[in-house]
This record gives C-alpha cells, structure tokens and sequence, in this order.
C-alpha cells in the first residue's frame, strides 16, 4: 500500500490521484510509517475520504483489495464476505469467466449460461471456465466488472453464400435481451443484445475470400466493454447465472456458437 500511496504523489509532493480524494500529500509520511492491517477506522476513513472505510476492517489481507473499485466496498456481496473475514484471501487476478453455448439454426427463445463446469461441457475450456457449475467453489470469489455477449456464426454463414449478418443483426437486436442474477436476484436486465459489446472480434478478412459476412457486436476493442459499476459480487458457493432471451424464434441457416462472459476480478486461497 505504501507504494500505492507514494504513487499518487508528483514530485512536487502534490496529491495528484488517490481512490476517493485519499490522503493529504504532507500526511504520506505518517502513513507509510504504520502497517494498514493495524491501522483504525479513523485512519482508513481519511485514506478513503468516505463510509465505506467502516466496511474495511483491521484484518490482513485488506490491502490486497486496492485493484477493485471502492464502489463496490457498499455491496451486500462484499459485507457478507467481510462478516466472515478475509484471512484466508491470498491473492487476487484478473479473470473473465465465460459460456459459450449451441445456438440452434431453428432459433431459441431462452439460452442459460453459467450453470455448467469444464468437465461436463462438450467442448471443455472452449465452453466454459468455470470450475464447478453455477457458483463458486469455497475459498474463490468473483467480482463481475463488465458483462458481454459473444455469437459466433457458423463459417457457412459467414462465406460463400453469406447470411450472417442479416440473420445475426436480428439474433442480438429483434425483441432479444439478456439477464444475469445472483442467489435468485435479479442484478442486470440489458436490451438489446447490443447492450452487451463483445470487446473482441475479427478486424479483416484474408484477400483470397471473394464474399464475406460477419456480425460484430460492438467496436473489437476491450475498450468498448459494457462496465458495471458497482461491481456485482458473487461470494463463494452462492448460486449464480445468465440468460439471453427472445420473443420470438430467430433462425439462422447453420447453428451457430453463442456465450456470456462476465469480467473482473476473482478473489481466492493461495495454498
């Protein structure tokens, strides 16, 4: 932390950035001196600048979470960890966790997501991250940042006689929306498909295809990532998923490939 700290201070000593207004530059001192896991409520509310200090105990491993928005510090998710305490935390990465299902060429009206793990998916990895299905083993927790939609037409649709993109706008934009609730609530409802940008995708084609046709969702740059603030947190072992739905079938020539992935940080054990 003290590092952090020291970041956020120019050369001049100015304060130049800290999470919520964060401390004074002539206070940097007097904090770098002491160790945040014995430092008060009073002291991490003048780092903070704001209430959710009172959610940041005096217990090791607080200062692991500097990464994660302060927003989050305010969400039901992050109390009933903290109830419990965070000892045992060893590390926290960055991770997206993705499901990429069958979409069937006779269309869907409702698709779900998350609700199965590397081992019982047909394609392991290449469907699915997760390590058990629909929540998280104990001793890992995630924290969802951004949420995306991803469809993946089927080549056939893509060259020769293209189709993917007629077929595909109407996939993620006629009457099409997707879902996302922890423990039974509900905690985003985004429509259109559209809403939910992929973040990735093709840039170009190779010289040698005469016709091409391809559905982008959203500009290929991580850049244009739906971000959810505050982050929605999901403790360990507390059933989670996501689905896409549509009013009405919406066919497509060849079945095709379409997942969720939700993006953030995830919070787990070092053994």
């Amino acid at each position: 932390m003290v590092a952090l700290v020291q970041g956020f201070i120019d050369k001049a000593g100015r304060l130049i950035h800290a999470p919520n207004g964060g401390i004074p530059a002539r206070d940097v001192k007097h904090f770098s001196r002491l160790d945040e896991s014995r430092w008060s409520r009073s002291q991490w509310r003048d780092y903070w600048r704001d209430g959710r200090a009172q959610m940041i105990p005096q217990i090791e491993g607080a200062s692991m979470l500097e990464p994660i928005p302060t927003s989050f510090y305010g969400t039901p998710a992050w109390r009933s960890v903290e109830s419990v305490g965070l000892k045992a935390i060893g590390e926290v990465i960055r991770w997206d966790m993705y499901h990429y299902r069958a979409y069937p060429a006779a269309g869907s009206t409702e698709l779900t997501f998350f609700n199965q793990d590397e081992g019982a998916a047909a394609n392991g990895r290449a469907d699915t991250n997760l390590r058990t299905a629909g929540s998280f083993p104990g001793g890992e927790m995630m924290i969802v940042a951004s949420m995306a939609v991803r469809g993946i037409p089927a080549q056939g649709d893509v060259t020769g006689t293209p189709t993917a993109l007629e077929e595909w706008y109407n996939v993620y934009l006629t009457n099409a929306w997707a879902e996302f609730e922890v423990a039974g609530k509900n905690y985003g409802v985004w429509a259109p498909l559209t809403m939910l940008p992929e973040g990735g995708g093709l840039m170009g084609v190779s010289g040698g295809l005469l016709t091409f046709s391809y559905f982008q969702n959203g500009h290929p740059s991580h850049a244009s990532l739906f971000q959810i603030n505050p982050p929605i947190g999901i403790p360990p072992t507390i059933a989670f998923g996501g689905a896409l739905k549509w009013r009405a079938l919406q066919t497509v020539t060849a079945a095709g490939r379409i997942g969720m992935i939700g993006g953030g940080w995830k919070l787990r054990l070092v053994l």
